[in-house]
């Protein structure tokens, strides 16, 4: 099998015609910078680079401590994986919004994968309190949106109170989401104002062309940021279910394959979850991003696929906190994984849903 670095330099193109060059952006020296520019280029591109900007102070945090070569990583790996997300999201999509003439899985992908983290950098920050306050708030719980939510609003709202209350952290998911979900609605007030829908079912201006569905769009974008870090309990796990159940996150509670994430019904939650767990540049911190793409494989099969890894991966001292993540996405995500592949001593895992 190809290594991920060699998979990652096959793809050339991503969405808006942003060039894609595995070497730059994942260079020992400069792949960070050159990582943080690409995902820059993407909302520049496409007419959204006020909605990245969140604070003055938050620019230099995110230089120095953001993910990005995490964040591009994934993005890549996503865009390997198109075949096997694509028409399941377009057509679960379908099912809730109008999507026809404008759906495109590398514009979903991109909107949901580069911002997945952007508050990440600020979960233990002190001032990030006022911020999840304003997260309960979010146009995003409002009943319009219901539909298109994975849990209903008090199950966010309490989630954020238990962290706050657990001095866990303040959540960055969920954070991030409704501040996507504000500043993409800001934008497509602006844009599009003085537009009357009745007359015309799109508005085109410059390159962009803007429809009153991108709304629901977004906010089924930012469910999936939203809920891409809220922990489930398993059911054997009984002080951590007894802590959710006091803090009224039952629907958080895995008691049976039901509860579990479901590729059908939250296929872009699903998709961001396995890959984001997957994904190794985040998880080795003795190595270099490029060292351990060279290092981790990834053979896509029809219905899932087969994660492999070199002795060099096994000898860094983050390799068995990595393989316990993934090996237990089965608890949780409607995930079945290869029996007996690590006991047998195979160097790989196979994923399929």
């Amino acid at each position: 099998m190809q290594s991920l670095f060699e998979q990652y330099k096959t793809l050339k193109e991503s969405y808006y015609g942003a060039g894609i060059n595995a070497e730059r952006l994942f260079d020992e020296f400069r792949g960070k910078e050159n990582c943080r520019r690409f995902i820059d280029d993407h909302f520049i591109r496409g007419s959204k680079k006020r909605v990245f900007l969140i604070t003055e102070d938050y620019e230099d945090d995110h230089m120095n401590r953001g993910k990005h070569q995490h964040t591009v990583s994934l993005y890549l790996l996503g865009l390997l994986c198109r075949d096997l997300f694509d028409k399941r999201l377009k057509s679960r999509m379908r099912q809730l919004f109008c999507v026809r003439g404008w759906y495109a899985y590398e514009y979903t992908w991109y909107l949901a994968c580069l911002y997945h983290d952007v508050t990440s950098v600020k979960e233990k920050d002190t001032d990030f309190a006022d911020r999840a306050d304003r997260a309960c708030g979010s146009m995003l719980f409002e009943p319009e949106y219901d539909d298109l939510r994975r849990f209903p609003k008090d199950v966010y709202v309490n989630y954020i109170n238990y962290r706050e209350r657990s001095r866990i952290s303040h959540d960055h998911g969920i954070i991030a989401g409704t501040e996507l979900f504000a500043r993409l609605c800001e934008a497509f007030r602006e844009a599009t104002d003085d537009h009357d829908w009745d007359k015309a079912p799109e508005l085109q201006r410059g390159n962009l062309v803007w429809r009153k569905e991108h709304l629901p769009h977004f906010a089924y974008i930012a469910d999936a940021i939203c809920c891409h870090n809220m922990w489930t309990a398993k059911q054997d796990d009984e002080e951590r279910c007894e802590e959710y159940r006091q803090a009224g996150l039952e629907a958080l509670i895995v008691n049976s394959e039901s509860d579990k994430l479901s590729p059908a019904e939250y296929p872009l939650q699903f998709l961001l979850c396995l890959l984001d767990t997957i994904e190794p540049v985040k998880r080795f911190t003795d190595l270099d991003a490029k060292t351990v793409l060279e290092n981790i494989s990834l053979d896509i099969q029809e219905s899932g696929f087969t994660l492999a890894w070199t002795d060099a991966v096994e000898r860094s001292q983050d390799y068995k906190s990595w393989i316990k993540s993934i090996s237990e996405v089965g608890d949780w995500m409607r995930v079945r994984i290869l029996p007996d592949s690590l006991i047998a001593g195979d160097r790989s895992m196979t994923f399929s849903w």
